[in-house]
């Protein structure tokens, strides 16, 4: 929707400034900027939606990958010289939640034991100290 808005900005502009009933729905230059802040935060994080929502596949060993690369996303931000301080924000906003929802050892150990008998990530995103449990309890 944001995007959609964004391309066709001046059309609504010009619309909005021919009907005199309407012209108070016109945005600013300030919430057209927050809307571009939004929209470049939600783009990014768009990819973890579309995965985590699959219904004709497990998505739960890809949790730790998306894990991640939404801190490799949150760090290139952070350098980004594009991204306001709005999207950098709401990406460490989306990185401390979804750090906090998963952050219990049990939910931690189940993840990992996902992620190694995923086959297309094994052991690339478990620490190496959990490597050993978590390698014991799939061949128990």
């Amino acid at each position: 929707m944001l995007e959609r808005f964004l391309e066709q900005e001046n059309s609504i502009r010009r619309t909005l400034v021919n009907d005199r009933k309407a012209s108070h729905l016109l945005p600013g230059w300030q919430q057209t900027d927050i809307v571009k802040s939004i929209h470049q935060a939600l783009k990014l994080l768009s990819e973890f939606t579309n995965v985590l929502s699959g219904e004709k596949y497990a998505t739960v060993s890809c949790i730790p990958p998306l894990l991640s690369i939404l801190k490799d996303i949150c760090d290139e931000a952070k350098d980004d010289a594009n991204a306001t301080a709005l999207t950098r924000e709401i990406l460490d906003l989306a990185r401390a939640y979804m750090h906090d929802k998963y952050e219990d050892s049990s939910v931690q150990h189940i993840l990992q034991i996902s992620t190694l008998l995923d086959p297309r990530y094994k052991t690339a995103f478990i620490p190496v100290e959990a490597l050993d449990m978590v390698a014991a309890f799939v061949t128990d």
